[in-house]
């Protein structure tokens, strides 16, 4: 069950985010025709996820299931509700809600597993931002930026930490 918390701004998406939510929308609902996405939605920082509440935050951060079925890391930057208009084959048009996490995936590091598991080092930088229904996060972790001496220098990285137990919520 998933639960949008306060605050819940209502706001209205940009032409590239509209766009990028009906790749989405086709990629999850290959059976469907996507009709149209809607433009304004609702937007949060906080939701509640099968007991779990999930936040976008500076040093807290997601794994997640990507949309080629890729885990990855990366940091929430909103939550939205959006309502989806599909059509399946000859069908009545439906209207679906979902609720979607925009996420900043972090870039693979080539020293990943510098440190013990379950630590995973990941560049400083975004390798994309993309919406992904909520339901894919599978886990959180505290994200925390570091210079590293590694064998070829320092270098500014992320370390991510997953979270378990009490403190996921």
């Amino acid at each position: 069950m998933v639960v949008p918390l306060p605050p819940i701004k209502r706001i209205a998406l940009d032409e590239d985010d509209t766009s990028e939510l009906i790749e989405m929308y086709k990629t999850l609902l290959p059976d469907c025709e996507v009709v149209s996405a809607q433009r304004l939605c609702d937007s949060f920082s906080r939701v509640r996820i099968n007991g779990k509440i999930y936040r976008c935050s500076s040093n807290c951060g997601v794994s997640a299931k990507w949309l080629n079925r890729e885990h990855r890391t990366g940091r929430v930057q909103r939550f939205l509700t959006n309502d989806v208009v599909i059509k399946q084959g000859q069908g009545k048009r439906r209207k679906l809600t979902l609720v979607l996490a925009e996420v900043g995936w972090f870039m693979s590091h080539p020293d990943k597993h510098w440190y013990p598991e379950p630590l995973e080092v990941w560049c400083s930088d975004f390798s994309q931002v993309s919406f992904i229904p909520v339901q894919r996060i599978h886990g959180q972790c505290l994200t925390v930026q570091y210079k590293v001496k590694f064998r070829h220098g320092k270098e500014k990285v992320y370390v991510t930490i997953p979270l378990i137990g009490r403190f996921c919520s």
